[in-house]
């Protein structure tokens, strides 16, 4: 470096210190051979005066906007600082110690700042988030939805600012529907498997019996064993319970029917009184009983 060096670095901070005649724009004000000066005492003051006023960020509750805008412009002025830092150590390999001291002490104070608005920021959010999750949750116990708790409903998503009440109750109300069906069809898949397991095993133990007989026939040296008396065939009262769409029960109705099987039809409900209505209101005689479905 030779002769009298201008301004070599200039870093725009983005706070506005005019009223005050401070600058937080780290500057080189003379750089010659032998000697760097700069601005960093003005710097260091206009640290402190911005610091000291975000003590006590209480002046912006209500105002968080505000206080992001400014939280985003403190920032700028840290890594400004630390831009300007960079140049002088290029600059100069033995850096001024003085001056990189006040370059630091002013860095540490501005983001004390920031940290200060930070966290006034982030309560306010955080309250944001409690009291849209608590309106979220008491919509949802209203749904009286006992198949998954909220947790395992809950979408964080919700909790974005562009995510609206009404939109968020659709969005709830589509994923109680659409877990219900499909719990109730992985209920019908299954129940149809344990059906048809009962069907072999019942089928099973018949040809079992058979076989024991026949065993035990030959054993006692019986050429064929002998029939039963028959007495007509045995006749069995069952009921079964069906979920099955409409034409689906129409069909089942008219395939009873044509094999001569009667069947009688039975209206289940959860209480007695309930029944008793029913009863009433379709003029119906008779007694009520209690039901086990299974």
């Amino acid at each position: 470096m030779s002769g009298t060096m201008e301004l070599v670095s200039q870093v725009q901070a983005g706070l506005d210190e005019s009223e005050r005649g401070l600058s937080l724009e780290l500057k080189i004000i003379k750089a010659v051979v032998g000697e760097i000066s700069t601005n960093a005492d003005q710097v260091f003051e206009a640290a402190k005066q911005k610091s000291a006023q975000y003590q006590d960020v209480e002046r912006f509750i209500g105002n968080e906007k505000t206080a992001a805008k400014e939280r985003a412009d403190v920032n700028r002025a840290v890594k400004s600082i630390d831009e300007g830092k960079k140049k002088l150590k290029e600059m100069w390999m033995r850096p001024p110690d003085e001056s990189f001291a006040k370059i630091d002490a002013a860095k540490v104070m501005l983001k004390t700042a920031s940290m200060n608005l930070d966290q006034l920021v982030k309560s306010v959010e955080k309250k944001e988030n409690d009291d849209k999750t608590l309106a979220i949750r008491l919509y949802f116990d209203t749904k009286k939805f006992g198949l998954m708790p909220f947790e395992q409903l809950f979408n964080f998503r919700w909790l974005l600012k562009g995510s609206l009440m009404p939109a968020i109750m659709k969005e709830m109300d589509e994923k109680i529907a659409r877990e219900k069906v499909e719990r109730e069809e992985r209920e019908a898949a299954a129940k149809v498997l344990e059906n048809q397991r009962d069907l072999r095993n019942e089928e099973r133990r018949e040809e079992k019996g058979e076989q024991i007989q026949d065993l035990a026939a030959e054993a006692l040296g019986i050429a064929e064993a002998p029939e039963p008396e028959r007495k007509g065939p045995e006749m069995l009262t069952a009921s079964l319970r069906f979920k099955i769409k409409p034409d689906t029960y129409r069909d089942l109705r008219n395939w009873l029917s044509s094999r001569g099987v009667p069947y009688k039809t039975i209206s289940l409900f959860k209480t007695d009184e309930d029944a008793a209505v029913f009863m009433k209101r379709e003029v119906i005689a008779g007694e009520i009983y209690a039901a086990v479905i299974h």
